[in-house]
């Protein structure tokens, strides 16, 4: 029901943007079909309904490098604060190298 409701919202705001006076209030039972017999307004809601999809999913993808890139961030930050603790030259420690 959540769907069609965004759509029901997705064709109120393209008709009223283009001045329909048919334009249902949004929430308004039944809102959709009134658009599927103007093709126009049909393949411009399948449009922006397919363009939101691909900038949600977009968003999401850089909300999940931001995190990752933070995270590394944090991991760096603790790495240099370590190395930073440890006497210059490395006389006296014992330290390896990764292999990776």
């Amino acid at each position: 029901r959540a769907k069609k409701g965004a759509s029901e919202k997705a064709a109120a705001a393209v008709a009223a943007a283009r001045g329909d006076a048919a334009a249902p209030p949004p929430g308004a039972s039944g809102g959709t079909h009134l658009f599927s017999s103007d093709p126009a307004i049909a393949k411009e809601l399948a449009d922006l309904q397919e363009q939101f999809s691909n900038t949600r999913q977009d968003y999401q993808k850089v909300k999940m490098e931001l995190t990752q890139r933070q995270h590394e961030k944090k991991r760096n930050e603790l790495t240099v604060s370590e190395l930073g603790s440890l006497p210059k030259g490395g006389e006296g420690c014992k330290m390896y190298r990764s292999i990776a």
